[in-house]
This record gives structure tokens, C-alpha cells and sequence, in this order.
């Protein structure tokens, strides 16, 4: 019998060998990567002790199988406690997001343990366990625990990983224990319903044998299934797990090959199972226990990572406020290093003042429950102030208690610096640092509503430099410049506490006096103009400013400050026009000039439009036969309140709003259109004139616009003459040079308006190529009056003649005058001895018995 079961050992021993070093699997040990590496290690030393054990005669320890049952309880209890440690760990991971495999393997360990236990208690030479001991009955419980540990491996093999409810957990724990009571009662009741597994004298039966290798293969397929799902993965906890079940197959193996419960391979196989127990608890306690925490390791790590690469300032503290850690930016800042500051409460940040940019109160308590964010000045290590915004935020346990707080401070010292500079831009001016228009008016209504304003009142001074254009013009802007920044700087010395002063644009400034009535406004201004009037040295040129000064007083002039702004503006205006370096108070019958001004301005944007205007024509007469050569064209405007306008009651207000252009363009159509009406009657063709102003000439394309006119009415050119006065033409030479030449080109007649009233320049007037001078009528009054008038009148005669000019003379009301004219050589007349300007009907009539007369 011992000759029988020692040669099926060795065939067995053989056909184990075989299929354990076929290529394929060495080939599959072979691919262990860097996960699977130690594991595989594992796998294959046991393989090494496993394949050298074949080699070995079957050596027994003890002489007697009682002998061998305290070391197999040793064994025994040792692989029952590892599956309880696994059972005890799975139960304490249980509330863990996807844990249908470690709830598996918990279930399994515990089924294995009470199983186990029954097989331990139920082996030879162990007092009766219920029913007697034996080997069979240890044989059944132990083979049922395999069982169970084979399909558990299979599940974990095969079984995506899913989430386990408590519910699901509590069916699956009852469903084991329920399992396990069914088992022991069938080893325990009914040993006799189960196939034997071992026969005394003969020893293993076919039944255990042929189990054996199944297990065998259950194990090694769940290795397979588990190797390759382990580097799919790249899991180190699936790959022991293959390797713990690699080791139960080798443990199956080693239980079919021994031929005596107390030799080397019975022992192996014990030894073989708590290793393979080991590596579930090892591969349990690392999915469970240690990669969590290296996971929670490594996030922290990457936090502090993250806390420590933001600029901003982090700190955090307990309910006491003491701090518990901080980010390296809070540490340079403060100039104490990260592990000082915890414990700390004081850690040198000090603040600049209390309520320094404070938007809400700074946090009291580090327990509140509330985010608090605010802005407050500190002075770090280095001594220098910087603003931050401070958000805290309070943090609490998952019980909800609150554990302190989050403090994140966000340097925005840059930032404040550009607010400041913005708001330096917005509201002062960049050349003499004085507020601008836009602060004056906040200035202002701080002033004016507060109750002493109301009490004492309050002056507003406009004021503007006299002639400082002419500064620009003739010495340069830098110059200019300068003396804007002088003018600020005595305004600046003249004011006294309380005062405001600002510069509005260009050459205006401002000044407010609060609590102070006329006579103390009056008295300010005049020292002012005087302060103002003192001599400017800038390089070498000695200059001298004077201004105008207008005045409106708070209350009685309006309360806001655009009234009152634009009540000032109105005096000054009217000081500047009654003679410079002067002071006028806001009256209201400049108010009402200023709402009559409004009123015109209004009306005059409709009346082209509304076909308001009107053209009435002056004859000029030759002095020679008293033949009309030509008609000035004057506009009229016809308003429906005021009746008939002169165009000194308009244009002005024209070209202030800029609404000139397109009058004056109506002028040059009409003239013409009027000019062909009466060509059309049969009547002598006469030169239009028409009058150019100085808005309109100074925008250059006005050669353009006249050209196009022209061309599209088909009206000569050399029949139409524009009129500029002398002022016009001499205050942008430059200008009116090029405007000229293209009015020439075109063949337009060119004349000199009020010649002789303005200033002059030869050397323009040769360049110009006027066609006509027109003697101005205050001349022509004092022709027969006043011998020296006679004398200029003379000389302008004389000049158009060296200029190859013809002259007319404006004004012409008596025949004294007309003689003296004609005696002085004089070429055309224009007055009322010879016509009134009459409407464009009329003209037909007087050409008529202008022709029949001279004819």
C-alpha cells in the first residue's frame, strides 16, 4: 500500500511539473513589469521551494500523526488569524467608494476563518468536536474553504469593481454566516450525505484527489486572470492578490502529493497557506490603508505645492487664533519661517491704521461663521506698507464644529497705485497738478452743501489769461506751458485755507471762495489780477499776463454748480470784451442775454431748414460813368419772432456753434442762382460779391466747395467775388495764402473787406493777388472832415494802384464824399447815395435805369 501511494505521488509529482514549467507561463512571468515585480518575486521563489521539494524524498517529522496536531494548530490558527485580520480591515473599509472587492475578500476571510476553525477542531488526534474527530471530516471543512477562497479570487478576477451599500454589505455578512451554519451542520449532523476523501489504510481517495487539481486550476486561472488585470491596471494590491492565489495553487499542489499527514509536503502546504493569507492582508491593507494614505500623502504634498507657488499671502488658524500653518509668501512677508509661525498668535504684521481702506470691519472671532473680506494696510519684515485684500474664510470638521479659520491676503499695493494715478488722471490737471473741472465741480458741492455755505455764502471766480494765444503763437507752447504753471502756482499762493482752485482747460482757471460775500470777492479778485499781472521771467523773455476775472455768488446766482459755472463764464466773457484785466459779478441782465443767446442758437439751427434767410444786394457804381459793375450780396434772416435780422445780430452766433458752413454755403448758391435770373431777363452781367467769415475761411477746402458750386450751376467764375476782411486774411497767412491761390486759380475775384482797419502786411498783399481793396466806410465818413483821414484814404488809392488793384469805397452817403472820391481817384462806389441794399426783385429795375441813364 505504501509502494502504491508512493508511485501515484511521483506520476503526480511529474504531471504537476510539466504543466507548472510550460513555456507560456514562463513567458508570463517573464513580462512582470514594475508593478508586478515584487510580487512576481514572490511567486517565483515559492516556485523554487516548491520544484526543490519534488526533488526531495518525503521526509516525515513526526512519528505519529497526534505528534503533528499541535504544529498544524499552530498553522492552522496562524492562517485563521491573518483571514480574520483581512475580515476585520474589509469591516472597517466598508464605507469606501468602490468596495466590492475588499467587501469580497472580507466576506470570503470570514467564511475561511469559521470554516477553518471547524476543520481545526474536526482534525485526528483533536477531542471530539461535536461528533468525533477524524480525518475525513477535517478533509471536508477544509476543502470547502478552499472553495471559498477560490471563488473569491475568481470574483475579484472577473467582477468589475463596484460600490457596496451598507445594505448590500449586511445581505452579503448574513448570507456568509447563514452559509457557514449549513456547512458545519451538514460536517456536523450529516457527515453521511458527503463522498469519502480518505481511507484509512488506502489513503487519499480519487474524489479528494481530483478536487485537489481542480482548486489547483481554479487558483492558477484566478492568477492568470489577476496578472493581467494587474498590469492592465497598473495595481501593486491586484497583483499580490495573484500572487497570494499563485500560492494556494501551489498549496492545492503540495496536498496532493503527500503520502503521510506529517511530511515535508502536508507541512509545506500549511506553511504555503499563511503565506498566501499574508499577501491578501498585505493586498487589503494597501488598497485600503496604505495607498489612501500615500495618496493622501501625495495630494498634500501637491498642496503645499500649489499654496506655496501663490503669490498671495495664506495663512490659517485654530478657534484661539493661533496659527497653524502658512504658505511661503506669508512667511517671507512676515520674516518668520513656516514651522515658527505655528503656535503662534503674533507673528509682526503690523497695521498701518484701523480704518485704513476698510470696506467691512476686519474678522473678530477666528470661529465666526461668517467670509469676511476687507482691505487693510500692513508693514511686513521689511518696513515698507502694503495694501491687501483680505478674505477670511471659516473651515469646520465634518461634524460640523468650526475649527478656525482661512485667511487669503492679495497684495494690491500695485493696484492702488494705479487707482490713485487714475484717479490723479480723472481728477487733476497733469501740467499744474490743480483739480480739474471734474473735481471743482465734486469740490464744489462738498462747499455747498454743508450748512456754513449757507450761512456766509460763496464766490466763484472764472478766469481767463488775456491774449495768451498770442503767446503760443509768437514764443512757442513750451513757453506757454510755463506760464500756465506759474499762473497755477500764484493762484496756488493767493488762496487761503479752505479755498479751491482748479484749472479748467486751456488758459482758464478757477477759483472757489467758500464763506465769503461780494465785497471780500471783490477784494480777492483784485489782488489776484495783480498777483497775475507781475512779470514772468522764462527764458530771457519778461512777460506779462493780465486776465479777466468773472464772478457768481452761491446762493443768489444758482445753487449747482454747473449754474453757478456757467454764470461765471458769462461775466468773464463780458469782462474780457469791456476791455481785459478787468472783474465783472454775473448780473441778470446777463442772464437773460445768455437765455436770449440760448433762444438764437435754437431757432438759428432751423432756419435754413425752414427757409428763413434771405439775401438783399448793394449796386456798386463805377466813379468813372456811374455804370453798376457789380452787387454785394447781404444776408438777412427773417425770424419769426423778432422779425428781420442783420447779419451782425447772427453770424457770430454762427460760427460759435459752428452752423457757418453751411450757411455760407447757401450765400455763394443763392448769389449765383439770383445772378442767372436776372442774365436770364436779358439784363448786363454784374460781379457778385459775397462774404467769406473767418470760420469759414480758415477750414481749409474752401477753394473745393466754391469749385464744385460753380461746375454744377455753370456760373463764370470771374463774375464771382469773395470778400474776407483784412483781419481775416493777416491772421493765418499761411492759410489764407493757400486758400487764395485756389480761388485764383479758379478765377474767382478776390477783395480786402474794411481795408486799412486791421494791420497789414506788403509783403502778404503782394503774394495774395487781390483783385480789389474796399476802402472801410469810417474813412469815407470823414472825407471833407478831417485832412488826415483824406491823407490814408490817398495812400490806400495809391497802394491798390501799385498793386494793380481797383478800389471801392464803402459808406458812400453824400456827394461831398463822392467827389473827394472821384478827385482822389477812387474807382467804385457803394453806399446809400447810390442804393440801399434792396431785395433781389428790385435789382432788374435799378439795372434797367442804370443802363437807360448812362446810356
Amino acid at each position: 500500500m505504501g509502494r502504491d501511494l508512493t508511485t501515484a505521488r511521483r506520476a503526480r509529482r511529474q504531471h504537476g511539473t510539466v504543466g507548472l514549467m510550460s513555456s507560456g507561463w514562463r513567458r508570463q512571468l517573464a513580462r512582470l513589469d514594475e508593478t508586478t515585480r515584487a510580487p512576481g518575486a514572490w511567486a517565483l521563489v515559492l516556485l523554487v521551494v516548491f520544484l526543490t521539494s519534488l526533488t526531495q524524498p518525503a521526509v516525515t517529522f513526526f512519528s505519529k500523526p497526534t505528534d503533528y496536531t499541535i504544529l498544524h494548530l499552530v498553522l492552522e490558527f496562524a492562517s485563521m488569524a491573518v483571514s480574520f485580520m483581512v475580515f476585520a480591515l474589509a469591516w472597517n473599509l466598508r464605507r469606501r467608494t468602490s468596495n466590492s472587492q475588499i467587501m469580497v475578500l472580507g466576506v470570503a476571510s470570514l467564511v475561511i476563518v469559521l470554516v477553518d476553525l471547524a476543520h481545526t477542531l474536526s482534525y485526528a488526534g483533536m477531542p471530539d468536536f461535536i461528533t468525533p474527530s477524524g480525518p475525513e471530516k477535517a478533509i471536508y471543512f477544509w476543502l470547502v474553504g478552499r472553495f471559498v477562497a477560490a471563488v473569491g479570487f475568481l470574483v475579484v478576477a472577473l467582477v468589475p469593481v463596484r460600490h457596496w451599500s451598507q445594505r448590500a454589505w449586511g445581505i452579503a455578512l448574513a448570507s456568509a454566516v447563514a452559509f457557514v451554519v449549513v456547512i458545519w451542520w451538514i460536517g456536523l449532523a450529516h457527515f453521511d450525505w458527503l463522498p469519502r476523501t480518505f481511507i484509512a489504510g488506502e489513503g487519499l481517495t480519487r474524489f479528494k484527489v481530483v478536487s485537489e487539481y481542480v482548486l489547483a486550476t481554479a487558483y492558477l486561472a484566478a492568477a492568470v486572470l489577476l496578472v493581467q488585470r494587474a498590469r492592465r491596471e497598473a495595481s501593486v494590491e491586484i497583483a499580490w492578490l495573484a500572487c497570494a492565489s499563485w500560492t494556494l495553487a501551489l498549496t492545492e499542489l503540495f496536498f496532493t502529493l503527500y503520502a503521510s499527514v506529517t511530511d515535508i509536503f502536508n507541512l509545506l502546504g500549511h506553511v504555503f497557506k499563511v503565506i498566501a493569507y499574508f499577501m491578501v492582508y498585505r493586498a487589503v491593507f494597501m488598497a485600503g490603508v496604505q495607498d489612501p494614505q500615500r495618496r493622501l500623502q501625495r495630494e498634500q504634498s501637491l498642496l503645499r505645492s500649489l499654496i506655496d507657488s501663490v503669490p498671495d499671502l495664506i495663512s490659517y488658524k485654530d478657534k484661539r487664533g493661533a496659527y497653524l500653518g502658512a504658505n511661503s509668501a506669508f512667511a517671507n512677508f512676515s520674516g518668520m519661517s513656516a514651522e515658527n509661525l505655528v503656535g503662534s498668535s503674533a507673528v509682526g504684521l503690523t497695521m498701518v491704521n484701523d480704518t485704513a481702506l476698510s470696506v467691512d470691519a476686519p474678522p473678530g472671532r477666528t470661529d465666526s461663521r461668517d467670509t469676511r473680506r476687507f482691505e487693510e494696510w500692513l508693514v511686513g519684515s521689511d518696513g515698507e506698507p502694503a495694501a491687501f485684500d483680505t478674505l477670511t474664510t471659516p473651515y469646520v470638521g465634518p461634524d460640523g464644529e468650526s475649527l478656525g479659520s482661512i485667511e487669503v491676503r492679495r497684495n494690491v499695493s500695485r493696484q492702488k497705485r494705479d487707482e490713485a494715478r487714475i484717479e490723479n488722471l480723472a481728477l487733476f490737471d497733469q501740467l499744474t497738478g490743480l483739480p480739474n473741472r471734474t473735481r471743482l465741480g465734486e469740490q464744489l458741492l462738498t462747499l455747498t452743501s454743508s450748512a456754513q455755505a449757507h450761512v456766509d455764502g460763496l464766490a466763484l471766480l472764472y478766469l481767463d489769461l488775456d491774449d495768451f494765444k498770442t503767446i503760443n503763437d509768437t514764443i512757442g507752447h513750451r513757453v506757454g506751458d510755463l506760464v500756465l504753471q506759474e499762473t497755477g502756482r500764484r493762484l496756488r499762493e493767493a488762496i487761503g485755507e479752505g479755498d479751491v482752485v482748479a484749472r479748467l482747460g486751456g488758459d482758464e482757471f478757477a477759483v472757489a471762495l467758500p464763506g465769503r460775500d461780494a465785497n471780500a470777492a471783490t477784494t480777492f479778485a483784485v489782488d489776484l489780477l495783480a498777483r497775475i499781472a507781475e512779470p514772468i521771467l522764462i527764458d530771457q523773455h519778461e512777460l506779462i499776463v493780465t486776465a479777466s476775472v468773472g464772478i457768481s455768488m452761491f446762493p443768489e446766482n444758482g445753487e449747482e454748480f454747473e449754474d453757478l459755472a456757467r454764470e461765471a463764464d458769462s461775466a468773464m466773457s463780458r469782462a474780457k470784451a469791456q476791455g481785459r484785466n478787468g472783474l465783472r459779478f454775473f448780473t441778470s441782465a446777463m442772464q437773460e442775454e445768455s437765455a436770449l443767446r440760448l433762444a438764437m442758437l435754437s431757432a438759428l439751427r432751423r432756419a435754413l431748414e425752414n427757409g428763413e434767410f434771405l439775401l438783399e444786394y448793394q449796386p456798386q457804381a463805377s466813379l468813372t460813368d456811374g455804370s453798376v459793375v457789380g452787387v454785394e450780396a447781404l444776408i438777412r434772416w427773417q425770424h419769426p419772432d423778432f422779425g428781420l435780422l442783420p447779419p451782425s445780430a447772427f453770424i457770430g452766433l454762427a460760427e460759435d456753434s459752428g452752423l457757418i458752413h453751411g450757411i455760407g454755403d447757401w450765400v455763394v448758391q443763392e448769389a449765383i442762382r439770383d445772378a442767372q435770373m436776372w442774365e436770364a431777363q436779358g439784363l448786363p452781367p454784374v460781379i457778385v460779391a459775397v462774404n467769406i467769415s473767418a470760420v469759414q475761411f480758415r477750414q481749409r477746402g474752401l477753394a473745393r466747395r466754391i469749385s464744385e458750386v460753380l461746375d454744377a450751376t455753370g456760373f463764370p467764375a470771374q463774375r464771382l467775388e469773395v470778400e474776407l476782411t483784412e483781419s481775416v486774411a493777416m491772421g493765418a497767412p499761411e492759410i489764407a495764402e493757400e486758400t487764395l491761390a485756389g480761388l485764383h486759380d479758379l478765377g474767382v475775384q478776390i477783395a480786402i473787406d474794411d481795408f486799412g482797419t486791421g494791420y497789414s502786411s506788403l509783403a502778404y498783399l503782394t503774394r495774395f493777388r487781390v483783385n480789389r481793396l474796399k476802402i472801410d466806410g469810417s474813412f469815407v465818413h470823414q472825407l471833407g472832415i478831417d485832412p488826415e483821414v483824406e491823407a490814408i484814404v490817398s495812400a490806400i488809392i495809391e497802394l491798390a494802384k501799385a498793386l494793380h488793384c481797383t478800389t471801392v469805397a464803402e459808406g458812400v452817403e453824400t456827394h461831398l464824399q463822392r467827389e473827394k472820391l472821384i478827385g482822389l481817384g477812387c474807382d467804385v462806389l457803394q453806399g446809400y447815395l447810390f442804393s440801399r441794399p434792396v431785395a433781389a426783385s428790385e435789382i432788374p429795375g435799378i439795372l434797367v435805369r442804370n443802363q437807360m441813364s448812362v446810356g
